[in-house]
């Protein structure tokens, strides 16, 4: 958020389109897959791996509340 990372001149942002794949593989099993794609693809993985995991994490409890409602 810009609260966090407030925007700055001559600083860019990386930015992240991810997706979830659900496939129900048999009555009480379902396969899940995450796909994550951060830009620009030259930032270094000791960066770029903790926003990835924090996003996956962030998804999963947001997963949750739905299903809870």
């Amino acid at each position: 958020s810009n609260t966090v990372a407030p925007v700055r001149e001559g600083v860019s942002r990386m930015g992240l389109s991810g997706s979830w794949y659900f496939q129900q593989v048999s009555p009480t099993k379902t396969k899940v897959v995450y796909k994550i794609i951060s830009m620009p693809s030259h930032i270094p993985r000791f960066i770029t791996d903790p926003v990835i995991r924090k996003n996956m994490l962030t998804t999963i409890q947001s997963y949750i509340t739905l299903l809870a409602e």
